[in-house]
Formats: structure tokens, C-alpha cells, sequence
């Protein structure tokens, strides 16, 4: 007699097919497509946010890097006004017996001041206000302490202390001598200047 096959043996699974009659390896990779779509969605979204963190850091060094060179510029153009400044007091003779010979009210607090344009090489110009004041009666030698303004500033970028010795021997030699007694620029700058 022959065995009779019932629905309950089990038999094995050919290689190629599922347990479950009509679906074969193809539909099972079908059916994992939108695991594979959520993966490459989610993959794509954390490249994004690793772009945008790129992004954004790249922007804020580009506008720190814009700051450090609008400060290197107006720090720049404060020495440079103050050069001239310096020059202008020793080197013309009718400032001899004035501390601030040819300064003028600028306005804005700014009662003996130098106004001073600053040009640079790549086209570029900066307004410095020069503040002049006197610690002492006018003497044959003229101290006198400069205060520089940049770019339209209200901290000071540049500062500077001088001595202008306008004789010699009794005699009139206007700006015969110069001595800087101090010299601040940029962050460097303190509340006071140094004595001479």
C-alpha cells in the first residue's frame, strides 16, 4: 500500500521560492525596496545637515576673517594719520609756541582735531579723526598726546604721546627735536599714555 501524502508533511523548500506559494526571491527584494528608500532618505538627510553645519561655519570665518581685516585696516590708517599728524606738528615751523597748531573743531566731541583720508593701494580710503590735546602750558617743548579715530569709530585705534622740543640754546628751531614717549595702536590700547 502506498502512503498517503497529507497536507501536514512538511516538505523541504526548493531553493529559489518562499514558504508562501507565488512569491519567489524577486518579490522579496521588491518588498525591501522601502527599507532601501528609507535608507537612502536618511543618508541623504544627514549629508545635508553635515553641509549646512559646513556651510554655516564656512560663513561665520568668512565674517571673521572680514572683521579682522576691517580692524587691521582701521588700526593701519589710525598709525598712519598719526604719522601724519606727528610729521605736519614738527616739520612746519609756524607750529612752533602752539601745542595743536592747525587743528580745528570736527564737531562730534572733536574740539582740537586733525581730520586725515587714508588712502591704500588697492583703491581703498579711510576718514581718521585726530583728536589733539596738551597736558601742560605751552614751554619750549610742546607734549602733546594724540588720540586717533578710524573708519568713524567711538573706541580710539591709535594713541600716541610726543615731546616736540622747539629750541636750542635760547635760540628758535622749531621742531628741532622729536621724542615719542608712547606709541599705542589696535588692541594694544590703554586707558592712559605714558608719561615722558
Amino acid at each position: 500500500m502506498t502512503p498517503c501524502r497529507s497536507a501536514s508533511i512538511e516538505r523541504p523548500i526548493p531553493k529559489g521560492t518562499s514558504a508562501i506559494r507565488g512569491w519567489s526571491e524577486s518579490h522579496r527584494v521588491r518588498a525591501q525596496g522601502g527599507y532601501l528608500l528609507v535608507s537612502v532618505i536618511a543618508i541623504l538627510g544627514i549629508v545635508a545637515v553635515v553641509s549646512a553645519a559646513l556651510l554655516g561655519m564656512t560663513l561665520t570665518a568668512m565674517r571673521i576673517s572680514d572683521s579682522f581685516r576691517d580692524n587691521l585696516d582701521n588700526t593701519s590708517a589710525a598709525d598712519s594719520a598719526l604719522e601724519d599728524v606727528v610729521h605736519r606738528l614738527q616739520r612746519t615751523a609756524t607750529a612752533a609756541g602752539q601745542d595743536c597748531a592747525g587743528s580745528t573743531d570736527l564737531g562730534g566731541g572733536h574740539t582740537n582735531a586733525y581730520a586725515e583720508t587714508i588712502d591704500f593701494p588697492n583703491g581703498d580710503s579711510i576718514e581718521v579723526i585726530v583728536d589733539c590735546e596738551t597736558t601742560v602750558p605751552f614751554a619750549p617743548v610742546r607734549d602733546i598726546t594724540l588720540v586717533a579715530y578710524a573708519g568713524g569709530s567711538t573706541a580710539p585705534n591709535g594713541k600716541a604721546r610726543i615731546e616736540i622740543t622747539d629750541e636750542i640754546g635760547g635760540l628758535s628751531r622749531p621742531g628741532n627735536e622729536l621724542r615719542i614717549c608712547d606709541w599705542q595702536l589696535g588692541q594694544n590700547i590703554r586707558a592712559e599714555v605714558a608719561a615722558c
